[in-house]
């Protein structure tokens, strides 16, 4: 029966974010392919975004898109963030800091903050999720191009531990450089 209620707890969860996200990134090129560009004429502000992918399986989870953001369709990106997504069913992790697996602080953007449940078959889930984003230099993308690296989310009751691929870097980096080469 625990393993009926866990299979339960486990199967809609995977179902609310089985679309959401990319577990294997293949390669550079298919990830360059997911790279997408966007503008809003009325707010005047572009956007360069990677597709959303996984960067680990332990709780609590956090899925990673880059973003950079142009103000009037520039070609040089006015900031560069790893934009992520915690989910967890055990709680609330109050995330408020960001390292890299050399204890290197970087600034953190807390986004937003919002609760999903449902219950299915008489069993009921919550699971939690907190939006941030780490701003990240030109410099700083050039190294995580070149190699794989943990990124720490610290919270007061937990901590989210996610590795971002490099060749998704590498992909958005040559994006980049593709805008900036445009002018």
């Amino acid at each position: 029966m625990k393993i009926l209620k866990a299979i339960l707890l486990i199967y809609p969860i995977l179902l609310l974010s089985a679309c959401a996200y990319n577990l294997n990134v293949g390669s550079k090129e298919a990830a360059a392919k997911s790279v997408t560009y966007s503008y809003d004429k009325f707010k005047s502000q572009g956007w360069l975004k990677t597709e959303v992918y996984q960067g680990g399986m332990t709780e609590p989870v956090t899925q990673y898109n880059y973003r950079a953001s142009y103000r009037d369709n520039s070609t040089s990106p006015d900031f560069i963030q790893v934009y992520g997504k915690m989910f967890s069913q055990n709680g609330w992790c109050f995330i408020d800091a960001a390292y890299d697996e050399l204890g290197n602080e970087y600034k953190l953007h807390k986004i937003d903050r919002n609760v999903v449940s449902n219950s299915a078959m008489g069993v009921s889930y919550v699971v939690i999720h907190e939006y941030f984003a780490i701003d990240i230099s030109l410099g700083k993308l050039k190294e995580l191009a070149v190699k794989d690296v943990e990124f720490k989310a610290a919270g007061k009751k937990c901590d989210s531990v996610f590795k971002v691929d490099h060749r998704v870097s590498a992909a958005f980096l040559d994006a980049i450089q593709k805008r900036i080469n445009k002018s």
